[in-house]
């Protein structure tokens, strides 16, 4: 439960990101992402304080991030570009909806594309993966485990056809903590879109745990940076999310 309430979270704090295409082949469709997020280099040798989900951001320490709020950590890599760039591939190329199909990612350092890239382990996995429908109305929160050749993979079946956006969340060894997205089309006659009547995020699991969302503005805009406040509840009382 604890994991389905952390990922609907996650949706919202995540759709800000940015998308990026590459070429495909003829047998699994293909995109690379690559970060190169620069930030303020540290003066005198002292530590640089940085947004743990907008490295770019840095400060003093206690600062909060004026994107999401969020305290500034200490972080050093945040000084120069990233190194790791993320391939990401399918396949089949054309999935159809509830039909199988592989997801493969695998990251590469830029100047040594053929060496493997560690990835840190974050509650308990190395990559979470949030795959998310145009409209909102599903999404999917999976881990993708490695393989010998350095590729992380993970089989998803997409529900309904339409486009779904992917967001890859890890932390190369050494780096910055990174989300990629990749955008997938599932073929098919696409069904109508959910309409939402308020600007009003809530859902209930039926098991006495629930979830809301508010934003600090009043309203959810699109195109505009948002401050997201969310709320858990166990049979309407709220509860600590990290116990």
């Amino acid at each position: 439960m604890t994991n389905r309430i952390s990922a609907a979270l996650m949706v919202i704090a995540l759709a800000s990101s940015s998308i990026f295409f590459s070429c495909n082949n003829n047998n699994v469709e293909t995109k690379t992402v690559t970060k190169d997020s620069t930030a303020t280099a540290h003066e005198g040798g002292e530590h640089i304080y940085a947004c743990p989900m907008h490295p770019e951001v840095t400060g003093k320490e206690n600062d909060d991030c004026p994107k999401c709020g969020m305290k500034l950590e200490h972080n050093d890599n945040a000084a120069g570009p990233s190194n790791v760039a993320m391939q990401f591939s399918y396949n089949p190329t054309a999935p159809k909806a509830n039909e199988e199909v592989t997801l493969i990612m695998t990251p590469k350092l830029k100047d040594k594309p053929t060496e493997q890239v560690p990835l840190d382990v974050e509650h308990t996995k190395k990559i979470h993966l949030i795959a998310v429908s145009e409209d909102l109305s599903w999404f999917d929160h999976i881990h993708p485990e490695i393989g010998a050749d350095g590729a992380y993979t993970v089989k998803e079946k997409f529900p309904t056809a339409g486009k779904y956006t992917l967001f890859a969340d890890y932390k190369p060894s050494g780096a910055n903590h990174t989300v990629d997205n990749l955008n997938v089309t599932v073929a098919g006659t696409i069904p109508t879109a959910k309409v939402y009547g308020a600007d009003k995020l809530t859902g209930d699991a039926g098991d006495g745990f629930s979830v809301s969302l508010t934003s600090d503005a009043g309203k959810f805009v699109t195109n505009a940076a948002t401050h997201i406040n969310g709320a858990v509840l166990q049979n309407g009382k709220a509860v600590d999310v990290n116990t």
